[in-house]
């Protein structure tokens, strides 16, 4: 039997499964989406975490970690468990063994939520309020990857009430709409729908990038910093390049996730011109992210969905431009001066962009860089989502009581 964790004076206990958490860096979303909630509001709510003793793809576990018992990490506490206690028994254990108000799962096609959801329709753990987070998986570009075999799972789980009377988080106004035509024809209800957006990171300082002066005619200095992922879409940012004129270094960094999807961008590669030079820069620690985007100019990802996009923001605060897919939540960026969204389909405003970008001259490239790195803090600085995920736990704590 295991250990339940200390009492705690806080009225709402939030159990949540997660794949990894810090220390991992490897599932950089998912863990920067978590963690950040957890360090703003996790002196109002307490959270006690179930994750994996290691991070994707490593062979041995975290150093430093008491495994299968609740410790403190920043404000949760958390419990890292072997890869095999993530099965149906192990799962069960956890659930049976600790006391907690709420469950929140996040990811709808993730096997972790899957699991969790089944033990809950077979009645073998307490009945208490699940949220479920998407996280994106309902747009449509992520829902058109594997399609058939997502609207097979989706026709099954609608036969079972898998996804029956769940609370759901969307963090976009689209990802309501999104949520209630795919449910829709499963037959699930979707009345509980809380717009919780994402929370940033609290940005460590406001200085000045260091290649801020740095910017040259004709130079462009660009970064790709995320999954080697069909999602991502490296693919297409590196055929944006093949006509681009001027002095072009392009970095790559990131897990390489699919090794067949890599071989085809490394097919891309080999076609550019001797005026863009391409680079594989391989994985980097979270805390290394913003000093290694302060070194670029311009920050890419066509996006086929982005459920928020945290390395965008983090792009945004080191004073480096983006240019992104319209499939985020962030928009109106050219408004604002400090990058593109486009359409993936309107290919030739993606190259208009990067041509822009190759003649920007250095005062023109510091002015926007200054905008940005404002633009991020003022997006850093905004409590209403903190509040919003706080009202979203309470409220849905009084559905036990109801």
């Amino acid at each position: 039997m295991t250990s339940q964790p200390d009492q705690d004076a806080n009225p709402i206990r939030v159990l949540t499964f997660v794949n990894r958490y810090l220390p991992g860096n490897k599932g950089y979303g998912p863990v920067r989406s978590v963690s950040n909630l957890v360090d703003r509001i996790g002196k109002s709510i307490s959270f006690f975490i179930v994750t994996q003793d290691r991070d994707l793809g490593d062979d041995s576990p975290y150093p430093m970690i008491l495994p299968n018992q609740w410790q403190i990490v920043g404000n949760a506490k958390v419990r890292y468990l072997k890869p095999r206690s993530f099965g149906l028994a192990g799962l069960l254990m956890q659930l049976r063994f600790t006391q907690y108000d709420i469950i929140y799962l996040n990811g709808f096609f993730s096997p972790l939520t899957i699991r969790i959801l089944c033990l809950r329709r077979s009645g073998l753990i307490p009945r208490r309020p699940i949220i479920l987070a998407p996280r994106g998986e309902f747009s449509p570009g992520a829902l058109g990857l594997k399609s058939w075999k997502k609207r097979s799972f989706l026709k099954l789980a609608g036969i079972m009430g898998l996804y029956d009377n769940l609370v759901w988080q969307a963090t976009r106004l689209e990802e309501i709409a999104e949520i209630r035509r795919i449910m829709k024809n499963t037959a699930v209800s979707t009345e509980r729908i809380f717009l919780s957006p994402n929370i940033p990171s609290r940005s460590p300082a406001t200085r000045k990038p260091a290649h801020a002066s740095a910017k040259k005619g004709l130079e462009l200095r660009i970064v790709f910093l995320s999954r080697i992922t069909r999602v991502k879409n490296l693919h297409m940012a590196l055929n944006l390049l093949q006509d681009l004129r001027g002095d072009i270094s392009f970095d790559i960094y990131g897990p390489i996730e699919d090794l067949r999807y890599w071989a085809e961008c490394q097919e891309s590669i080999s076609a550019l011109k001797k005026n863009i030079t391409v680079t594989f820069k391989g994985e980097v620690l979270p805390n290394q992210v913003a000093s290694v985007l302060a070194g670029y100019h311009l920050f890419i990802l066509p996006t086929r969905g982005e459920n928020f996009g945290h390395v965008i923001l983090e792009a945004l605060t080191a004073g480096c431009l983006v240019l992104i897919s319209d499939t985020t939540p962030w928009r109106n960026l050219a408004e604002n001066g400090v990058g593109w969204d486009i359409s993936l389909s309107d290919v030739s405003q993606w190259k208009r962009a990067l041509e822009v970008m190759v003649q920007m001259n250095e005062d023109e490239f510091e002015d926007r860089s200054n905008r940005a790195m404002e633009y991020a803090q003022s997006f850093i600085n905004d409590e209403s989502t903190s509040k919003n995920a706080f009202q979203m736990f309470r409220e849905t704590s009084l559905d036990m009581t109801r």
